[in-house]
């Protein structure tokens, strides 16, 4: 597609401990009519905002921050304080955002995604100016389905629900430059070189995306394509190399990725199943599953490779480290068991990850470290 510019290892239970700085994860409630911050260990509500009715609200947390950013159904990007969710400031998008990341570091940018001719706006996180605006050469419209950073590679990787295509968007301000045109013959300068810093780097793939997933090496991703179908993207090569043979995937929020000494994939968790399906890239097959004592509700990757599950038993909620390179299982905490299915897991800034209900209701807190 053409396109143009316009301008750790460790876990720990942590309920109840009191707030700290990065410790905040913001949510919306059903409806997405009002933004909440919550302390990400005990739960108690620090900030609240309401949105206007119908918006879809999507949250991106600025790393090692205490900013957020979300967008309102009315095209309106907004940067807030943490914890208290305090407006800082606004800005104007072309469509109605329905992702957001952000990046950190020294070259940190906010990556707006949506539908239309112009489905991606990149923005300074601190005043939110417009530092470079995507559209179709040909005006044709695009839906951005999924916006995921890659801070190893300082890049965004991103998908789309009705192209064909894989984009990767750098926003090192050293980027090397991007080559256009006939590249093979880029000592005779047949080639045209663009900047680098923001410069889509896109590659064809097998389908429109439905979802991103990270994967345990920073140029590998797995990819929910839109039928359904599960393939395996290697960034370095820029294509799809595997599409393995799995039936029934998940929601992308019930995949994780691991990494063990010798080997690493994905975890798929089905939600009330007692076992996870391994997908190995030994081989990219599912091997033999890992047995959850319990029915699984919600699944997060963890920094040093292992994954967190939270389970449902007769009267409370395990929260099990799965490592699944060695394929051990230990309960590191147990919580009463409340609230409504589905459940998923919400990363606060750092060192924390929450499990909330259906309802958006706090169920209990993990910090990470």
């Amino acid at each position: 597609m053409a396109f143009a510019a316009f301008a750790a290892a460790g876990i720990a239970a942590a309920a109840a401990t009191p707030t700290g700085t990065g410790t905040t994860l913001v949510l919306a409630t059903p409806g997405a009519t009002r933004l909440q911050a919550l302390d990400c260990r005990s739960g108690a509500q620090t900030g609240s905002l309401p949105l206007p009715a119908a918006a879809r609200a999507p949250v991106a947390t600025l790393p090692g921050s205490d900013t957020v950013f979300t967008a309102s159904a009315d095209g309106r990007l907004l940067r807030l304080r943490l914890p208290e969710l305090a407006p800082d400031a606004a800005a104007a998008l072309a469509f109605e955002a329905t992702s957001l990341a952000a990046s950190g570091s020294v070259d940190a940018i906010v990556l707006a995604g949506g539908s239309g001719p112009t489905p991606l706006s990149a923005r300074d996180p601190v005043t939110l100016a417009s530092l470079y605006e995507y559209r179709l050469d040909d005006g044709r419209h695009a839906t951005v389905s999924s916006i995921v950073d890659r801070p190893q590679r300082s890049r965004f990787v991103v998908g789309f629900s009705d192209v064909d295509e894989i984009w990767e968007i750098d926003y090192s301000r050293d980027a090397q430059p991007v080559l256009r045109g006939l590249v093979h013959d880029y000592r005779m300068r047949e080639a045209i070189e663009l900047p680098g810093r923001f410069t889509v780097r896109a590659f064809a793939v097998p389908g429109a995306t439905r979802a991103l997933v990270a994967g345990a090496l920073p140029h590998e991703m797995l990819r929910i394509d839109a039928s359904g179908a599960i393939g395996v993207l290697n960034l370095d090569v820029r294509r799809e190399i595997e599409r393995p043979p799995v039936a029934a995937v998940p929601a992308p929020e019930r995949i994780a990725a691991w990494r063990g000494a010798h080997s690493r994939g994905w975890l798929l968790a089905d939600e009330g199943a007692s076992m996870l399906r391994v997908l190995d890239a030994a081989a990219w097959k599912l091997v033999e599953p890992i047995a959850i004592e319990g029915g699984i509700l919600a699944i997060s990757a963890l920094p040093d490779g292992a994954v967190l599950i939270a389970a449902r038993h007769a009267d409370s909620i395990s929260f099990v480290r799965v490592d699944a390179g060695t394929r051990q299982a230990d309960t590191i905490h147990r919580s009463r068991l409340r609230g409504a299915a589905p459940y998923r897991f919400v990363a606060a800034a750092q060192r924390c990850v929450a499990l909330v209900d259906a309802t958006g209701a706090w169920i209990d807190g993990i910090a990470t470290r």
